[in-house]
């Protein structure tokens, strides 16, 4: 269902309620945990952080050989190990709790709550069809960081933008996050000269890939 919501360039859409993954309900422990998507550096054995955010500090779930996701409490802040351990949560739990509470917090009766808008409204140059998403409590690109929401993201836009050549998910930031239907080539070819960098990502299976 989508209906309009201000302003007037977004939209909301609802999708059928998901299931939490591995059944998890949304976390309980007085230490909440966030996702955050964060990009690896190539060939490397640990991620390299953006965002200010410290290898050696947090507690991180390598995602692919591009992506990992960093486990952050709900001011930011990076999460240790320790701070884990002394919580009684291993990364594993809580990675699968982060994405249960996202999921929580962004659904409804009705179902999950997507905010879109035209992507034109930033690339204004290019004939791509696709949206950019947003989230009320979370960086939309948060729900890459866990197969579970990132499956749900995925098979949304499947049925919304009905594409033929694939879907392409692009951020510019690993914050913000755009969706199109666009064969790797055309997206090259259409927002290879855009403002600044914006990063192409694919969906394999419920992780995020590079294209």
């Amino acid at each position: 269902m989508t209906t309009a919501f201000a302003p007037p360039s977004l939209s909301t859409t609802l999708d059928l309620q998901p299931q939490a993954p591995n059944g998890a309900e949304p976390p309980r422990e007085r230490l909440a945990v966030d996702l955050r998507l964060v990009r690896r550096k190539a060939g490397a054995s640990a991620p390299s952080w953006n965002a200010g955010l410290s290898a050696g500090r947090s507690a991180q779930v390598i995602l692919s050989r591009d992506f990992s996701c960093a486990l952050l409490t709900h001011n930011g802040d990076p999460l240790t190990h320790s701070e884990l351990g002394n919580s009684g949560l291993s990364i594993r739990t809580a990675w699968d709790l982060a994405a249960s509470h996202l999921l929580s917090r962004h659904s409804f009766s009705e179902g999950t709550e997507f905010l879109v808008r035209d992507a034109g409204v930033r690339f204004s140059h290019s004939t791509l069809s696709g949206v950019e998403v947003s989230f009320k409590h979370a960086p939309a690109t948060a729900w890459l960081a866990h197969p579970v929401t990132f499956s749900v993201l995925h098979q949304h836009f499947q049925k919304l933008l009905r594409p033929t050549q694939g879907l392409i998910y692009a951020t510019t930031n690993y914050l913000d996050l755009f969706v199109f239907d666009a064969h790797p080539h055309e997206f090259s070819h259409a927002l290879g000269n855009a403002a600044g960098e914006i990063f192409p990502i694919v969906h394999s299976l419920g992780f995020p890939l590079s294209r």
